[in-house]
């Protein structure tokens, strides 16, 4: 999430589902739907929000930053699994 003043916190979110879209295509396809190439509202598309515990208005805002998908794997931990086929669907409404 970009914030002026404040640290990042950050979230992984691993792609599930089935589909025959490449990596590449999916991340041109969520580029495409994404405020400037890069921010999304988290609510929006069903994922969790990742704001501060104490929310300051001038710092904070909804706006979350997308970095890249990738595929599951066994090794990652404190991870959001979405299925990208709904959440392409949603970031297109």
């Amino acid at each position: 999430m970009p914030q002026s003043g404040r640290k990042f916190t950050y979230a992984v979110v691993l792609k599930s589902g089935a589909t025959s879209l490449s990596l590449e295509e999916i991340d041109a396809q969520i580029r495409e739907c994404l405020i400037d190439g890069m921010y999304f509202t988290a609510e929006k598309v069903g994922l969790p929000t990742l704001y501060f515990d104490e929310r300051n208005d001038q710092l904070d805002h909804e706006w979350h930053e997308y970095d890249r998908v990738r595929e599951e794997s066994e090794n990652t931990t404190e991870a959001a699994s979405v299925d990208i086929v709904e959440f392409l669907r949603k970031l297109k409404l």
